[in-house]
Parts: C-alpha cells; sequence; structure tokens
C-alpha cells in the first residue's frame, strides 16, 4: 500500500483513528487520495475520498463493492463535489452505497436521511464526533496495516484449504451419468435422430400429458450431438467444481435437481417440440453462484466476491443472447434460471460462516437433515427418471425390422397389417369418398404410413390407362414443402402384384416414397415416411402395407 501519512491531512487523521481506535478497521488500500478500509466484521466497507481523488477509480470502487455495503465519505471539498460522487456511483445497483460529506469546517452532511438514519461503522463514528486521531503514531500504523494485510491472506489461504478439503463427487457422478447416457447414444446412433432421441427418453409434450413424467428428468441427461454434450459438460465443470465445495454436495444436488425439473416445466408449457440437454440445470447452477455472490455476506471473502459475481453476471448475460438462437430451448433456459436462482435466496442464509473472523472460526457448510433427505429425494429422482427413460423407450431394439399386426381401417371393410409401435392418429375430418388413415408420428415414431383409398370400382380391361393416368398424375402432383423428387415415378412388379412408386427425401435425411396399387375395387395409395437410419430395417414397410390390404372377414 503506497501511502505518506501526513499530520495536517484530514483523510490521514481519519485513517489512523479508524484503525487505531475503537472501529478497529483494516486498511485494504491506501492512496494520498482516497483510503479504503474493511471494517471490524470483515463484512463491509469504508471508502474515504478526497476531493482531488481520481473519481473513475472511485466509480469502480463503488460498483465492485456495492454489494458488501459500502459507506463513502467526501472529506472536504464543495457541494459540487458532492456531485461529482453521485455522477459515479451505480445508477441502478447502488443502493447499497451510503454518501457522506465531512466539510472542511468540520461539518457533516449525509444523503437524504441525515446522518442520523444510517448505522454503518463510519456513520457511527462521525456521529460521535470523530473528526481524526490528534496524536499519530505511523509506526504503530504500519505494523497494524500489515497485521491486516496478513489477517486478510491468512482468510484466502483458509478459504481454498476448507474448499480443497471438500470433494466435488456429485458434480463429478454427473458428469460420468451424462457420458455414460451419451456413450449410449453414439452406440445406438441416438445423438441427432428426434425418433431416437424420445425413445431414449427426450422431452415431448404429448408423451408427457400422457404420464409419462420421468421425461422431466430423463431428457436432461440427454444431448444432441458432441459439440452440444461437450459445452454442457464444460460449463459444468467450470461452475459446478467451485460451487459444489462452497454450498457443500447436498445443497448443490437440490439446486441441481430443481433447476432441471424448472428448466423442463417451463419448457413443457412453452415450447410443443422435442428438448434435450442439461442447460436447464446448467442455468439454476449459474443463477444460484450470481445469487451466492450477491447476498452472502460471510461465504466468499469480500475480496473474491466482485469477481465472483461480474463473472457469474457476464455468464448469465452470455447465454441469455444465445438461448433465443434457432434450435436452443430459451424455456428451459429460463425456467432452470429462476428455479435454482429462487432456491439459491431461501439456501443462501441458512449457510455457515465459511469466511475467517476474529471471533467466528470457520466452520464445515453441514447441511441439516432436512436438506440432506431433500438431496437423497433428489437423488432418487435423478436416477428414477434416468432409469424409467431408458427402460421404458426400449432405445436398444432401435433399427430392428418391425413387427406387424393387422388392424382394421375404420368401418370401410378393410383391414392392413402395420408395425406395432405405429398407432393410428385421431383426426379432425373424414371423407367417406377418400377414406385416408395415418399410423404414426414422425416426432415420436420411426416412420410413418399414411393410406388412403379410393373405393372407385374399375373394369380390368382399363387397368393399362389407369396406370398410365395416375403415372402422369403422380409425376405432376407438386412434392411436400421442402421435399426432392427422386428420379421418376417407376412402374413395376413384385410378384402379383403391380404398383407405381414416387420417391422423394428431405435434407435432413427423411426419405419417402408414394406407392399406387389399382384394383377392381379402387386406388390404394401408401405414403411411407422414415428416417434415413431405419431405411435398411423398414425399408419394405410400405410395399407390406400395400400389399396386405384386404377384405374384412
Amino acid at each position: 500500500m503506497s501511502y505518506v501519512p501526513n499530520e495536517s491531512n484530514l483523510l490521514s487523521a481519519l485513517v489512523y483513528d479508524l484503525t487505531m481506535g475503537q472501529t478497529g478497521a483494516t486498511p485494504v488500500d491506501l492512496q494520498p487520495t482516497l483510503a479504503l478500509l474493511r471494517t471490524a466484521d470483515q463484512v463491509s466497507h469504508m471508502l474515504l475520498v478526497r476531493p482531488d481523488a481520481d473519481f473513475a477509480r472511485v466509480g469502480r470502487l463503488m460498483r465492485e463493492l456495492r454489494q458488501t455495503g459500502l459507506e463513502v465519505l467526501l472529506v472536504g471539498g464543495s457541494s459540487e463535489d458532492r456531485r461529482a460522487a453521485y455522477r459515479v456511483r451505480p445508477k441502478f445497483t447502488g443502493r447499497g452505497i451510503r454518501l457522506l460529506h465531512l466539510s472542511d469546517d468540520g461539518s457533516l452532511w449525509a444523503e437524504g436521511v441525515g446522518l442520523g438514519g444510517y448505522h454503518g461503522p463510519l456513520a457511527r463514528y462521525l456521529q460521535r464526533g470523530g473528526r481524526g486521531s490528534a496524536t499519530q503514531d505511523w509506526d504503530a500504523f504500519g505494523q497494524r496495516a500489515q497485521e491486516g494485510a496478513a489477517r486478510l491472506a491468512q482468510e484466502t489461504t483458509s478459504f481454498a484449504k476448507l474448499l480443497a478439503s471438500r470433494p466435488p463427487v456429485a458434480t463429478w457422478a454427473l458428469v460420468a451419468a451424462i457420458g455414460a447416457v451419451f456413450a449410449l447414444q453414439l452406440a445406438f446412433h441416438a445423438t441427432e435422430d428426434t425418433n431416437a432421441l424420445v425413445r431414449m427418453g427426450a422431452l415431448l409434450a404429448r408423451r408427457v400429458h400422457a404420464g409419462e413424467l420421468w421425461r422431466l428428468v430423463s431428457c436432461t441427461f440427454l444431448h444432441a450431438g458432441v459439440v452440444h454434450v461437450a459445452l454442457n459438460v464444460l460449463v459444468l465443470l467450470a461452475i459446478g467444481l467451485g460451487l459444489e465445495r462452497i454450498l457443500g454436495s447436498a445443497r448443490y444436488l437440490l439446486v441441481y435437481v430443481v433447476s432441471a425439473l424448472g428448466g423442463s416445466v417451463l419448457s413443457l408449457l412453452v415450447t410443443k417440440a422435442v428438448s434435450v440437454g442439461a442447460s436447464g440445470a446448467l442455468w439454476g447452477l449459474m443463477a444460484a453462484q450470481f445469487v451466492l455472490a450477491w447476498r452472502s455476506k460471510n461465504v466468499l471473502p469480500q475480496h473474491m466476491q466482485a469477481a465472483v459475481l461480474r463473472s457469474a453476471a457476464q455468464n448469465l448475460g452470455l447465454n441469455l443472447v444465445n438461448s433465443f438462437r434457432p434450435g436452443v430451448d430459451w424455456a428451459a433456459h429460463i425456467g432452470g434460471g429462476l428455479s435454482g436462482g429462487l432456491l439459491m435466496l431461501a439456501l443462501v442464509a441458512s449457510l455457515p460462516r465459511m469466511v475467517a473472523a476474529p471471533d467466528a472460526p470457520l466452520t464445515e457448510p453441514r447441511p441439516s437433515w432436512t436438506l440432506r433427505l431433500l438431496a437423497a429425494v433428489g437423488v432418487v429422482v435423478l436416477a428414477t427418471g434416468l432409469g424409467l427413460g431408458l427402460a421404458r423407450g426400449q432405445f436398444w431394439k432401435l433399427g430392428e425390422p418391425p413387427r406387424f399386426q393387422r388392424v382394421a381401417l375404420g368401418d370401410i371393410g378393410l383391414t392392413v397389417e402395420v408395425p406395432t409401435e405405429l398407432q393410428l392418429a385421431q383426426t379432425d375430418t373424414f371423407d367417406p369418398a377418400k377414406p385416408e388413415f395415418v399410423f404414426g408420428d414422425l416426432l415420436q415414431d420411426p416412420a410413418v404410413l399414411d393410406i388412403i383409398v379410393v373405393p372407385v370400382p374399375l373394369d380390368p380391361s382399363d387397368f393399362d390407362a389407369s396406370y398410365a393416368e395416375m403415372k402422369k398424375a403422380m409425376d405432376q402432383a407438386a412434392l411436400p414443402e421442402g421435399a426432392k423428387q427422386q428420379g421418376t415415378t417407376e412402374e413395376r412388379r413384385v410378384g402379383k402384384h403391380r404398383i407405381l412408386e414416387r420417391r422423394y427425401a428431405y435434407d435432413n435425411g427423411v426419405s419417402a416414397s408414394s406407392l399406387v396399387e389399382i384394383g377392381p375395387q379402387g386406388f390404394y395409395r401408401v405414403d411411407f415416411i422414415r428416417r434415413a437410419s431405419l431405411q435398411t430395417a423398414w425399408q419394405d414397410v410400405g410395399e407390406h402395407a400395400l400389399f396386405s390390404l384386404e377384405r374384412a372377414r
């Protein structure tokens, strides 16, 4: 600390008395025109400023220390100098800063309510008539300052030792679980295939509404690709390793589980698309880190709080911008952040002292039995949700040939064989002149079968002309949006069946074919849409359905 005392300098006299007197403050930064002191309880700060100080630096100190409780005393100067202090004070976040003014003639001024409305140590000192010490032993002051610096260093060392003694078991367990699940995704080609993700437990609104509540949890262990899982694991390690050591594993797990569920619930309420990823839980951890640095008094060392708060705020700001990119589930982010932040507000008051103080030694952040029980329930929720998500979807059967069942097509007198996985979708309209039946949903099923029947009796002698007209019509028909045709409509024979087939595909790997067969009872058309990963095992499903159409017995 570069500080040249001056017995005729009021700032020097005040600093000496606040340090050596009953106030017992600790000098943190001493300069000829300003002095920063830490209060005896090691919680708040006092900033003494001369009118000729660098007010840009004063503003930076205000921003860094506003959450700890800060009294700012302008030593000397006029009302214009007070206005200069106002100008550098944080506009919207400076409520914890109290401005005082001690003029050259000894008169006092306090912002707003007057001096009596403030109860900080500096205000009480001035109220009692403190105006600096007339007798000053600067050698003794230097020794006291060195002792204070040593105490701050000891605080940092003790805090670091306490953190090192608490291994972040939960964070590494979560990383291992996410890694193991992603290894399964890679083994079964289920990293970017929507159907495969749904089979493994992705969040899908209609499945949750149907009673599959475990998806609120299982979706947080799944990730859509290597980049997605790598980024989430890196964030989990960057934030979780330190946060778990500070909170303890029980509180940390509770924040993680509540944040994960909060993100899934808001995503379920707002978005309807398939959602995967641990981002909601990670947002909860980031919000908890922010609240911890903002609201805690004895958990983080004071000189660390500003840096941690600034880092947490930057992380939240950057991720908020990133949350509104296409394909990102912003609702899960916001839901997780709100859940984690609010829970941390409730927990922060229960955290024991982890910062050394003269009359309050360091204590282990041991949670109550209630918190431990809640954390244990959270672990059970995570394990059960993940287990049900993997087991109920039977993802290991992905790519296997389908099993078929014969079902009736409404009351039109026809039956058809379709894969057991594909359920008949409910439609709002039904045209008796052109009955249509859709089996499956591409968001959650490996394929979709769309069966259309046109009951127009035909004479076998008209088949050739009918096939020629249908082939021309299929070639000229508009393709679905985003589809590209693959070749022209092909006429071929499969055993006793004569069919027309038109193939097309989408850029996302989904392929489709329209199959038409003409018989004495009319036209039968089957549109078969399937994912690229299922082309080998399911490539003949459309033909199988078309050839299995027959009259009900």
